[in-house]
C-alpha cells in the first residue's frame, strides 16, 4: 500500500507516519510504502505516472456529449 502525506510540520509528519504505521501493523498490511511531502510541487514530482492507457480512459471519461 502505498501512502502519501503533504505535511508541512515536521513534528505533525512524524506523528502521521508513526501513527499510519501503527494502523497498517493492526490491520496486517504487510506492504507499506509511505510518501513524504513538505510542499505541492514535492507531491507533483513524487506521484506516481498513470499509464498511458489509464490516461485515455481519463481523458474519455471526462468528455461531455
Amino acid at each position: 500500500m502505498n501512502v502519501f502525506i503533504l505535511e508541512d510540520d515536521h513534528n505533525q509528519q512524524r506523528h502521521l507516519k508513526t501513527m499510519i504505521e501503527k494502523i497498517s501493523r493492526e490491520i496486517s498490511i504487510n506492504e507499506l510504502k509511505i510518501h513524504l511531502f513538505t510542499s505541492t510541487d514535492q507531491l507533483k514530482m513524487g506521484l506516481p505516472v498513470a499509464s498511458k492507457k489509464k490516461r485515455l480512459y481519463s481523458r474519455l471519461g471526462n468528455q461531455r456529449h
